[in-house]
């Protein structure tokens, strides 16, 4: 299967007619095990979302975790990505810096510009909750203040994913 002008579209298994904002529930469709290989152009919400959840991996770390991942400017998986665990309820200044810090880093390293996605995953996780929140707006502000921009954020848990978005985490 090809997009328009020829391009593999990732096959993720899932209905295509869902809208990306809809939550994917993980125990009713087939979860991605491993992200999407390096290359693979990802143009919709729905492939964006699976690339995460693949990445993240079936067996989730006991504690809260931040993976950072990229795309190239023709939207394609760069094969680097970046977890930060053992995240605190609450984002606070050390851990924020840091996440700035190498993320800016990389960017920087790519002149040609970086699509950036994050998934905040957990055991628990993979909706709307309070730490999703928080830690969303916070790396939303951060990203915000150092210039560079989240094209996807997602929650991610052990049965369930869903992409994030402003306004509901403002909520």
């Amino acid at each position: 299967m090809t997009h328009d002008d020829a391009r593999p579209i990732h096959d993720t298994g899932y209905d295509a007619r869902l809208p990306a904002t809809q939550s994917t529930d993980l125990l009713t469709r087939p979860r991605p095990e491993v992200p999407c290989q390096p290359g693979t152009t990802l143009i919709t919400g729905r492939e964006v979302l699976d690339h995460l959840v693949g990445l993240v991996g079936p067996r989730l770390s006991s504690s809260p975790v931040l993976w950072f991942t990229f795309l190239d400017g023709a939207r394609q998986v760069v094969p680097l990505a970046i977890p930060f665990d053992g995240l605190p309820g609450l984002p606070s200044s050390g851990p924020v810096a840091e996440i700035v810090d190498v993320v800016s880093t990389v960017l920087a390293q790519h002149p040609d510009g970086l699509i950036v996605l994050v998934a905040i995953s957990r055991p628990s996780g993979g909706g709307l909750g309070a730490f999703e929140k928080r830690w969303a707006r916070a790396l939303w502000k951060v990203a915000d203040d150092a210039g560079w921009t989240v094209d996807l954020m997602a929650a991610v848990g052990s049965d369930r994913a869903v992409p994030l978005d402003r306004a509901s985490c403002d909520r």
